[in-house]
């Protein structure tokens, strides 16, 4: 697959999207609503019955907005109904290859940009040039025919709902409490080893393990600080060798053995709905920006301020911007649906009531109007996620493209060792040796 025109159009949605904010003011569920068909609708469209899934992955703050999203679309019209499922990242991924296997795929999808390519590939997502040429599909609030995300080849196969990064949250409040110097804008590896010992020491607040739910985010964003990418270009190996590999694992050996490292069993039994930050069980954690609300609203603790910082020792290429999440239509919607299909990710995308109930959740949006009103009245909290983007927009370099066929099992492969060294069961060379070496595998596995 292409990926070049991705990481093109992509890069200027990120450069639209900072401008706009710069210059102007794990438990699957389902459930069943109904929906709305927009003013591009056909006179059939808008009274034949129409029935569309949609699925998604997140927290339960996230499934709670956006079934009232799909409430206010109800409420505007009457004819379709909803199917919605969603469950934990855990298992989301899991339950859409065993839908795509079936060919019971919801009508709509939320889609990752680590993952997309390979759902482009195997067919299972199509195109909606059609809708946005039909007006279903309304685009016309971002600047440009490239501001898509998910525009591939002259294909339209997804739509960002916004632009995060990673970043490290922590607790200012526990921090200025215990007596310990914040992170510094540019979060160096010097400051997290002091704050991570003082916070120990002074407080009794350990540190989370570097990105635990999936570390080859936190390798990717290591290697590319040092000039590397985290694949070669045609996809068929890493980026970068295994002394880098065993530098980054070694950076999380040294904190595991540090003394100021929190429990693995307290560190794996945590989720999105059990944070540990929340929880005042650790002094500030590595997530992603759009995540960062869901904490606040968990700790439900007015005099706690968290601030956020970007991860340690990404500052010289090593942080990138990147489609929060993408809406995509999967081949498994019925021909004759697929406009309603696109209204639906139309409304979500440009209705103003709909992301005030969203917020910066799902990322910052990449639609002007929307982004304008929502930064005029965010509340304390989204503020801090609008001002941490235009503060990595001075550092963030080219966002790599998606990941190639093998992504899935490297992922794995590198949380299995990096899960071994947390626990002890390895070294960081122990590690590199072995992941490297499955890695080669994997890699030659899907040569073809």
């Amino acid at each position: 697959m292409k990926k070049t025109s991705l990481v093109l159009c992509l890069l200027l949605v990120l450069m639209t999207v900072l401008s706009a904010c710069g210059g102007d003011s794990g438990t699957s569920s389902t459930g069943t609503t109904s929906g709305a068909t927009s003013t591009q609708a056909s006179s059939e469209d808008t009274t034949r019955p129409i029935t569309l899934g949609i699925s998604w992955w997140g927290g339960s703050t996230r499934h709670d907005y956006t079934n009232k999203i799909l409430d206010l679309y109800k409420s505007k019209n009457t004819n379709v109904t909803i199917n919605a499922e969603y469950v934990s990242w855990d298992d989301y991924w899991s339950s859409m290859n065993t839908k795509a296997a079936s060919n019971t795929l919801p009508s709509v999808m939320q889609q990752d940009y680590a993952k997309i390519g390979q759902f482009i590939d195997n067919g299972t997502i199509v195109d909606m040039t059609a809708q946005v040429e039909n007006k279903n599909l309304d685009l016309s609030d971002i600047k440009g025919d490239a501001f898509y995300g998910g525009k591939i080849d002259g294909k339209l196969y997804g739509i960002s709902t916004g632009v995060n990064a990673f970043c490290y949250l922590y607790d200012a409040t526990a921090l200025k409490d215990a007596g310990v110097t914040a992170p510094s804008e540019k979060f160096t590896w010097d400051e997290f080893d002091t704050i991570s010992k003082e916070m120990m020491s002074k407080a009794n607040l350990p540190t989370v393990p570097l990105i635990s739910t999936d570390p080859k985010f936190f390798v990717e964003m290591y290697v590319r600080n040092q000039g590397k990418h985290m694949y070669s270009e045609d996809g068929k190996t890493f980026g970068f060798d295994k002394a880098l590999l065993q530098e980054a694992f070694q950076v999380q050996e040294d904190l595991s053995k540090s003394g100021n490292a929190l429990s693995p069993d307290i560190v794996y039994a945590a989720n999105q709905d059990n944070d540990l930050l929340a929880q005042k069980k650790t002094w500030g954690e590595p997530l992603w920006s759009n995540q960062v609300i869901n904490v606040m609203k968990l700790a439900n603790d007015e005099t706690r301020d968290f601030q956020l910082t970007m991860m340690p020792g990404t500052d010289n290429g090593g942080i990138y911007l990147k489609p929060s999440m993408l809406w995509s239509i999967t081949r498994d919607c019925p021909e004759a649906d697929r406009n309603a299909a696109a209204r639906l990710i139309s409304f979500i995308l440009n209705d103003i009531e709909a992301n005030k109930l969203a917020g910066a959740d799902r990322g910052v949006t990449i639609m002007k109007k929307v982004n304008e009103a929502l930064v005029a009245e965010a509340d304390a909290n989204n503020k801090k996620v609008y001002d941490y983007i235009d503060v990595v927009g001075k550092y963030a370099t080219e966002i790599d493209p998606p990941e190639p066929v093998a992504g899935s099992e490297i992922t794995k492969e590198i949380k299995d060792q990096f899960d071994a060294i947390v626990y002890g069961k390895k070294t960081a060379q122990q590690a590199a040796d072995d992941c490297w070496n499955n890695s080669e595998q994997i890699f030659a596995n899907n040569a073809g």
